[in-house]
């Protein structure tokens, strides 16, 4: 299940109680690292929006409940007696989060107007054969043809959880593990891996995409 969560439509002394209430002061506190206000508070919205679509799968769990911990690459993981896989990706606007009871998990989200030299990032992390399926894309399809590639590798790398360890210009993603998504003017990738290899975790049902209000009061 994919949920999204436009965070920057919540009120923000709603979200500011909310996130008092159910992030742990160890979570609270992670994200003053941050320099602005802004990216501090969509750091604590991300973290909270975790725990909400955690709760969509598990309903007798509360938000504030969940034990969320880190592997040795860093991947938060759930921690107790119900596993889960999950994933988050956000632009500047809009949260994405993917759940699975089977295999791994990796999402990734773009929005098609964020600006970049497209041609000097294809040049350094894309494969050639993926630089010539960018050059043969139209203009009027270069950014959506642009960030399908890009958000696959992306969504990949965080489902195996190794990050740039990976050269990008050379990875080799199995083939069925990467389904595209699309909300609104946004373009991503959700990667299913299973459990332990780097196979393609089969699903038997199209994503379902799912908007997210939290009950922020």
């Amino acid at each position: 299940m994919v949920y999204y969560w436009r965070f920057l439509d919540a009120d923000s002394t709603q979200l500011d109680t909310e996130l008092a209430r159910v992030l742990p002061t160890s979570e609270f506190d992670a994200c003053d690292r941050y320099k602005t206000p802004e990216l501090r508070r969509a750091a604590r919205a991300s973290r909270l929006f975790v725990r909400y679509i955690l709760s969509q799968e598990q309903p007798d769990i509360s938000p504030e409940d969940w034990v969320i911990d880190r592997d040795e690459n860093g991947k938060p993981f759930v921690s107790g007696p119900k596993t889960f896989g999950f994933n988050i990706s956000h632009t500047d606007r809009l949260l994405v989060g993917v759940v699975t009871e089977q295999g791994r998990v990796g999402i990734d989200i773009e929005s098609v107007d964020r600006q970049m030299d497209y041609q000097k990032v294809a040049k350094r992390f894309f494969s050639s054969d993926e630089q010539s399926q960018l050059e043969a894309a139209s203009a009027s399809s270069f950014a959506e043809t642009f960030f399908d590639i890009w958000t696959c590798k992306e969504a990949y790398l965080k489902a195996t959880g190794l990050g740039l360890r990976v050269e990008l210009d050379a990875m080799l993603i199995p083939e069925g593990s990467c389904h595209p998504i699309q909300i609104e003017d946004h373009i991503g990738t959700v990667c299913y891996l299973s459990e332990d290899s780097d196979m393609a975790h089969s699903i038997d049902q199209p994503i379902a995409m799912t908007p997210l209000d939290l009950p922020l009061r």
